[in-house]
């Protein structure tokens, strides 16, 4: 067109800056964005605004909001503007900064948000959990009748069912006038992964008795669901029925379904699932592309938690290291952790530092490696992950790291060290006061056991089964076989709730905690003088 002389004008660039887009040519597009300002149309809102999309989704935020911020500078925004910043911070991920955009389009009161706005908007509630703002929302669209609209419906019922709130997701699914394959997906979905496997079934099953179309992402939205609630097995008929019924997996389908398999120690049916991989996902050509790399991870944990490590091993050393992410180097460490093989874990956590800035542990990682520690009882490299996490500023809030260093520390024989971690944390689980009391219990200090366990009740928490019987080892392992801490013990939760919270206490163990419990109360009572009168033991503690 140019070549034969024809100059482009405000109707042609928005469709060339549109193009740019889809195909990724980014610097074809910034070339074109500097022709717009030779031609004279920097200030015309339909270019603009395409151009403002075109960089939204290269992921060129900065460039968008100049491009933008330019526009409200003249005056000329209109709706199309503001839906399209709102949708480029949602495609980077800043959901915070599309709410806050969103907030502002309302708030001026010049234009009003329509159903594209809505859902670009409502997306961000969801990953945020921003329940409150998506009521509201919610609220506008009835009133503004753009519920009725079936993207805004299916916005909605997302929004909802992310959230965890699924009788309201539930009552807008079934008030929608039009519904898509997309609607029914978003109620299966947030059943599985709310762990409402009957509501998802039963669901399911009326799509098909409504021959509404079955696609991967409905069967991927149960089996995922299943595979997350540690229903491995489930996970694995419902891909059955997949396969017969002709759909065909995609990459996230097999992730789903390999964690299943690991959940449950299936390696025949994972050894299933990887030949399928082979044949239909994973190239071997040297260039391992996103989706394989998803899929090779996915099996590594899959071989490392059905007792296959070495396999996993295979899997890893097959990725080139280049093409390796954290997820990778994670699954890997965590799998020898979790088998017992703390050295090669620990070998291959320091090789993951030789690699640079380019991959950074995250929070599973460093929690494997300082299990594979407490494992060897490797104090000096345990105390090198604490360092690294103090210069890279790992809180304390950091509950699942913190409580890993404690369990580290009190098995490798420092347990002051493990208190000082404890006193620092701003906020502790159940977790965080079992994990010190059993360090303490593993040294034979029962008395620091017990006055942790005081401290405690003290701050109000109620301690389970398990918390009570750390309690009982601590004393037990101790030789606190005296009178005056054995009836310590008897007393230690009557002091404030009386039996009957020691009658709910029991009710929740297992029996086989109810059987160490019998086992460590007759042990104690073992230890004691002979010359000791005991009175009859309390009701409560016939561990029947």
């Amino acid at each position: 067109m140019r070549k034969l002389g024809w100059k482009p004008d405000h109707y042609t660039f928005p469709f060339v800056f549109k193009a740019c887009g889809e195909i990724t040519a980014f610097s074809y597009g910034v070339s074109l964005h500097a022709d717009v300002f030779r031609t004279g149309f920097e200030s015309n809102v339909f270019v603009s605004n395409a151009v403002v999309a075109m960089y939204g989704r290269f992921g060129a935020i900065r460039d968008a909001r100049k491009v933008f911020d330019d526009l409200c500078y003249r005056g000329v925004e209109d709706l199309v503007s503001w839906n399209s910043i709102v949708c480029s911070y949602t495609r980077v991920g800043d959901v915070g900064r599309a709410i806050k955009m969103f907030g502002k389009m309302n708030g001026k009161g010049l234009v009003l948000p329509d159903a594209v706005s809505l859902v670009n908007v409502l997306p961000g509630c969801a990953s945020l959990g921003a329940l409150l703002l998506g009521k509201e929302i919610h609220g506008f669209a009835i009133r503004s009748g753009l519920v009725d609209d079936v993207f805004v419906g299916n916005a909605v019922v997302d929004m909802y069912a992310k959230c965890g709130k699924m009788d309201e997701a539930s009552m807008v699914f079934e008030r929608m006038r039009l519904k898509d394959v997309v609607s029914w997906n978003a109620m299966v979905t947030g059943y599985s992964q709310t762990g409402r496997f009957g509501d998802a079934l039963s669901l399911f099953e009326k799509m098909r008795e409504e021959s509404i179309g079955l696609d991967v992402v409905t069967w991927t939205a149960v089996i995922a669901g299943y595979a997350q609630r540690g229903h491995g097995c489930e996970a694995l008929d419902v891909f059955r029925q997949m396969c017969n019924c002709g759909s065909r997996p995609n990459v996230v389908t097999l992730v789903s379904l390999l964690s299943g398999c690991a959940s449950v120690g299936a390696l025949l049916n994972g050894k299933e699932t990887h030949c399928y991989a082979i044949k239909f996902i994973l190239n071997f050509n040297g260039h391992n592309t996103r989706d394989d790399l998803m899929v090779i991870n996915g099996l590594i944990d899959m071989y490392a938690k059905c007792q296959s490590v070495n396999v996993s091993r295979t899997m890893f050393d097959i990725i080139p290291p280049k093409d390796r992410d954290v997820v990778t180097w994670t699954v890997m460490i965590g799998g020898y952790a979790q088998h017992g093989d703390a050295s090669p874990a620990l070998q291959l956590f320091s090789e993951m530092f030789k690699m640079g800035n380019s991959i950074r542990p995250n929070d599973f990682t460093l929690s494997c490696a300082l299990m594979a520690c407490a494992r060897m009882a490797a104090l000096r490299f345990g105390r090198q992950i604490h360092a690294y996490l103090l210069r890279n500023n790992y809180g304390s809030d950091n509950l699942f790291v913190t409580n890993c260093l404690i369990d580290m520390y009190t098995k490798s024989g420092d347990v002051d060290t493990a208190q000082i971690v404890f006193d620092n944390m701003p906020e502790r689980n159940s977790v965080s006061w079992t994990t010190l009391m059993t360090g303490y219990g593993m040294h034979g200090r029962g008395e620091d056991a017990l006055r942790v366990f005081n401290e405690m009740r003290n701050m109000g928490l109620v301690p389970d089964g398990i918390t009570f019987l750390v309690v009982l080892y601590a004393c037990s392992h101790s030789g606190m076989s005296s009178p005056h801490f054995f009836w310590v013990v008897l007393n230690l939760i009557p002091h404030n709730h009386q039996s009957g919270s020691l009658v709910a206490l029991k009710q929740s163990m297992s029996p086989e905690i109810k059987a160490y419990a019998k086992q460590v109360t007759a042990t104690v009572l073992s230890l004691m003088e002979p010359s000791c009168v005991v009175p009859s033991l309390p009701s409560w503690l016939n561990w029947r």
